[in-house]
């Protein structure tokens, strides 16, 4: 279980991280194409450049890379109600992140999609490990 947890996490960490250089770039070059920029309605860029992808002003895949090594953390100290906890936390931001980019941004983050099923499994080893 713990090995599960580990390497989800690590996924999770490689796509924010992707994310956040999507970002950093968008910053640097507004005209900026990802290499998941696939049509007009899959486009990371579009998303990661929403004024959605920053909570108080911090980014989110920041965010998420601090909440994958928490996972890590705290599955590898044992703690698995306090995983799960937090991960209860991320699958209701992550539908609300979900529920942003189809109904208000109206286009698609494969990346982002990718970071939410993380989230999810994350969520259901969780459980699985109380």
């Amino acid at each position: 279980m713990n090995f599960a947890m580990y390497a989800v996490s690590v996924l999770g960490i490689v796509l924010s991280l992707y994310i956040l250089y999507v970002g950093r770039k968008l910053a640097n070059d507004s005209g900026y194409k990802a290499a998941c920029d696939i049509s007009s309605k899959l486009s990371c860029t579009q998303v990661i450049s929403s004024s959605y992808s920053h909570l108080f002003g911090i980014s989110n895949a920041i965010i998420g890379i601090a909440y994958y090594f928490l996972v890590i953390l705290f599955a590898y100290i044992g703690l698995y109600t306090i995983v799960f906890g937090i991960s209860l936390l991320a699958m209701l931001a992550t539908i609300y992140l979900f529920y942003l980019m189809h109904f208000r941004i109206r286009k698609y983050c494969i990346v982002c999609n990718a970071a939410y099923l993380v989230n999810f499994a994350i969520f259901i080893l969780s459980f699985l490990a109380l």
